[in-house]
């Protein structure tokens, strides 16, 4: 959709060029070089109604960086105490709530891989198992039924996007964060049932 919007201006500006050039030459096309510049306006009004209502949905956040107003958040922008609702590794955007709402996980862990070269699906996916295993022991987090990870995938390795996004699942939706020092519940269980952030 983007790549259709970006190139609407040039639409119209070829569509006002045709419309010239038909009144200067008196050939046909004039109907439909008015009908393109109408329809790239359409798409104008359309895309600029959905970027305002996209930006009306999303997200807000204190000076601490605590959501404080549900909403919209890419994935690139979770946070470890993010609350987050139906997390889906295929999503461009994840819905997000304030932790004292019902919420059926938490973000608990942001964590790099290092390395440059593409190092494969199942070496990313044992380190990420790790990783947030890890981390979950360090935090002692407690009320967890289920663990799931987004993982990098080739393309996103590429770009230099290397992070994992370790989260805890809980069935059913809780109120409020999960604290430091809360005992943890299904710790290693748990850990080996992730999930990479997209199929490769």
């Amino acid at each position: 959709m983007l790549g259709t919007i970006a190139i609407v201006p040039v639409a119209i500006v070829l569509g006002i060029v045709a419309l010239r050039q038909v009144r200067r030459s008196g050939d046909r096309g004039r109907g439909m070089a008015i009908a393109g510049i109408a329809i790239s306006a359409t798409w104008v009004v359309v895309g600029t109604a959905g970027v305002l209502l996209l930006l009306d949905n999303l997200v807000e956040r204190d000076e601490t960086g605590r959501i404080t107003q549900a909403g919209l958040v890419d994935e690139l922008d979770l946070r470890p105490g993010d609350c987050v609702n139906d997390p889906d590794e295929e999503a461009l955007l994840l819905h997000a709530v304030p932790c004292d709402a019902p919420h059926d996980s938490e973000v608990f862990a942001r964590v790099r891989l290092a390395g440059v070269g593409w190092p494969g699906s199942d070496n990313i996916r044992r380190r990420a198992s790790a990783a947030c295993a890890h981390r979950i022991e360090l935090d002692h987090l407690r009320l967890i039924d289920d663990v799931r990870w987004f993982s990098p995938d080739r393309f996103d390795w590429l770009i230099d996007d290397h992070d994992v996004i370790c989260f805890a699942l809980f069935d059913p939706r809780r109120r409020g964060a999960l604290e430091p020092d809360d005992p943890v519940r299904g710790l290693l269980s748990s850990a080996a049932g992730g999930s990479a952030r997209r199929v490769t």
